[in-house]
């Protein structure tokens, strides 16, 4: 009996730290990512990162595709947004560059696709961080989301 309880927890435990191994694997490969910025590092650890894609088209403009996965059994919100600079690196307000809120299905991926406003962005970031209780997806005084 001894030597079963041993073993399950021996189990368990190697469990245990694979889950934070990948978990801490998936917030590296996030992080180096230039163009994807998480507010919160624990959304990693539900949120894994699958791929980014982007170009810029014939007319100028550039095209940002990004995919995650929610690794859960639970549904999660999460909220994003592109921010979109021009060469010099200052941002490019739009009224597109707001927060988005999103609820992502077990097991299911998260799609953010996004279009330049202009033919003058050089560089993007996807934002993304967990919502806050009081938010309201109508906010506005504000295109910032207030924590």
């Amino acid at each position: 009996m001894k030597n079963i309880i041993l073993k399950l927890l021996v189990v368990f435990i190697a469990t245990f730290f694979v889950g934070c191994v990948q978990n801490q694997n998936n917030l590296d490969l996030i992080k180096k990512q230039k163009h994807i910025i998480l507010e919160d590092d624990n959304i990693s650890n539900w949120l894994a990162f699958e791929k980014l894609n982007y170009y810029t088209k014939e007319d100028g403009l550039m095209l940002v595709e990004a995919k995650f996965t929610n690794t859960t059994k639970v549904d999660n919100k999460i909220l994003y947004k592109i921010d979109w600079f021009d060469k010099n690196g200052f941002t490019i307000k739009t009224i597109l560059s707001r927060w988005n809120e999103f609820e992502v299905q077990p097991k299911q991926s998260l799609v953010i696709k996004g279009i330049s406003p202009s033919i003058n962005v050089s560089n993007f970031e996807i934002r993304l961080q967990k919502p806050a209780e009081e938010y309201r997806q109508n906010n506005t005084d504000s295109n910032e989301y207030k924590n």
